[in-house]
């Protein structure tokens, strides 16, 4: 049976700040909201493990830092949600920078990425260009923390 025939697809989208002290908190969040869809931003998790156990596409960068009590390291993009909707996705690109990735589920392209304030303008820009290239004009759902990018309108970019 197709778990999203005739219901809406629930997707939470969460700029976690970090996963330590959350993760609890957040599953819990999933499960009372019946979340299908699951997106963290800036999760700072180790690349090779995660405290979201079933998780569907982990994108985290290494790094060095270090803070008080270990490590951290920078951005993250963690999606997960319920087992269902696992077998529906498809996976249409994931960046080599693990800033973005792009995903379909049934015919429905969801668009998800981290930019820190850090990054490079072309960064975001090659992420619109991706979005151009893959989806061509289908239905699509962007989703992200673009780290209020004004450009030359702030003057901070």
């Amino acid at each position: 049976m197709n778990h999203l025939k005739n219901k809406l697809m629930r997707i939470a989208l969460f700029n976690c700040n970090g996963l330590s002290g959350k993760v609890n908190g957040i599953l819990k969040f999933q499960e009372q909201q019946k979340i299908d869809l699951f997106i963290l931003l800036e999760t700072w998790d180790n690349p090779q493990t995660s405290p979201i156990k079933n998780y569907f596409i982990k994108l985290q960068k290494e790094s060095n830092q270090l803070i008080n009590g270990g490590r951290r390291h920078k951005g993250g993009i963690l999606l997960f949600g319920n087992s269902a909707i696992k077998n529906l996705i498809k996976i249409k690109y994931l960046d080599e920078k693990k800033n973005f990735g792009l995903i379909e589920i049934q015919e429905v392209f969801i668009a998800f990425g981290y930019f820190s304030p850090t990054l490079s303008h072309q960064d975001l820009l090659d992420f619109f260009d991706k979005i151009d290239e893959l989806t061509q004009n289908k239905q699509t759902i962007l989703l992200g923390d673009f780290n209020a990018r004004m450009g030359s309108f702030s003057n901070d970019h």
